[in-house]
This record gives structure tokens, sequence and C-alpha cells, in this order.
């Protein structure tokens, strides 16, 4: 059995959707065994006894997916232009490649900064079949955002990937440099100063909370996806 390495765990978000589908205890059975001797010989009996312990992080995220997975409220794959108005399943699990990067806090400023996962395209094994004139692009995972879970996705049309993202961290950056930001936005944010880690095979379950139609100056592009990773693991 592999074990698996969590890179980042969003505990706030976890306990929030673990608490609505199970208990917050588990019972391992354990068997009490009872000696005893008399005339007829020696005897043992065998009872089990229930004893309840906290569940470990592990145990919540499988069965959060298992949850997701019985009941048909989660994808593989990234949205694309078909089903991303449409989907009521938020929650994706996929695998990909993926660079972090860290945006430090600024000065004085109540700006506490956070981590970033940019993903330009998606894992072959994930390709969304629901494609049309706009594929599934580039993922961007914001860590420990805090921000409302709203029920679907909130969607644009003909807009940038800069102008996406800045609507949801709240933040303001040069429009002319939205170019830069489709294309590389790795090189975009080591530009502001923040720190970029290597590209690395992660597996994650996130929670889509926006999408758009990047074009880019093109006729067609991509669909952009911002979500909030429930966790992110090495793939």
């Amino acid at each position: 059995m592999s074990l698996t390495e969590y890179l980042y765990v969003d505990e706030r978000r976890l306990e929030s959707y673990f608490e609505q589908i199970s208990s917050p205890l588990h019972y391992d059975q354990s068997p009490n065994w009872k000696f005893s001797l008399n005339l007829a010989g020696p005897s043992v009996e065998t009872t089990l006894s229930k004893q309840g312990r906290q569940f470990t992080r592990h145990e919540k995220i499988m069965a959060l997916i298992r949850h997701l997975e019985k009941n048909d409220l989660m994808e593989i794959y990234r949205p694309a232009d078909e089903e991303r108005r449409r989907t009521d399943k938020v929650f994706r699990l996929e695998t990909c490649r993926a660079i972090r990067v860290h945006i430090a806090p600024e000065g004085e400023t109540e700006f506490p900064g956070f981590g970033l996962w940019i993903s330009y395209s998606p894992h072959p094994k994930h390709q969304n079949p629901k494609v049309s004139n706009y594929q599934a692009g580039a993922l961007y995972l914001l860590e420990d955002f805090r921000d409302t879970d709203p029920p679907h996705p909130t969607t644009y049309s003909a807009y940038t990937a800069l102008n996406l993202f800045c609507d949801v961290v709240g933040s303001e950056y040069s429009v002319e440099n939205s170019t830069m930001f489709s294309s590389h936005p790795d090189k975009f944010f080591a530009a502001l100063g923040a720190k970029i880690g290597k590209q690395r095979l992660i597996r994650t379950m996130y929670r889509i909370r926006a999408t758009c139609n990047d074009t880019d100056g093109q006729q067609f592009g991509a669909v952009v996806t911002i979500g909030y990773p429930l966790f992110i693991a090495e793939g």
C-alpha cells in the first residue's frame, strides 16, 4: 500500500464538509478475552467492545471522496465550454502537473499573502469530453482562501484570466499584462517578486469558484478555472 504525501489540506473546509456526512467519532471493534479455570478445565470467552476515536485527516478525505462519488457530485476533469455554465458538480478530482507560487504579504498592508497552484493544461487522462469551441484550459488553485463557497460557480464570457483572478482575490493588476498572465502566469508573478516552485505532478480535489472563456486575442481560447483545493497531494 502506497503512502500519500499531502502538500496542502484546507482543514476548515474539510471539517465543514465532513461533519455533514459523518459522526465525529469512528468506532473500532476490539476483542476482549476472558480466561477461567474450573473443574471442567480451562475456558476462554470472547466479547467485542466498541472504542470511539477521532477520524484521521486521511480518513476524512477518503470518506468525502467516497460520498461525492457515490452521489454523483464530482467529476474528474476541469470545466470546458459545454458544461461550465450548467454543471451542479462543483467538486473535481484530478491529477495534473502544477507549479506552486507563493505571494508574500505586502509591507504594512492587510494583504496576508497566499499560496497559488497553477496548472497550464489538464492531464491526458482528465481531458473533458464536453468540448466545442472552448476546451478546458488553465487551473488556478487558491490555498486557504477565506471566502464563501457559492452553490454554483461564477461564470464569465469574453473575459481574461487576469481579470478573473483579480475579481476573485480582490486585487488590481495592470490589464496591459493580461496577455502575459494568460500565457505565462508564473513569469507574471515572478516579475512581482513571488516565489516560484518547480513543476510537479499533483493529485487534488477542489471546489470550482469561478470560470471564464479566455480568448487572449484569439477567436477561440480556453476555459480558465479558479478553485479552492480541499487537498493537494503528491501525484
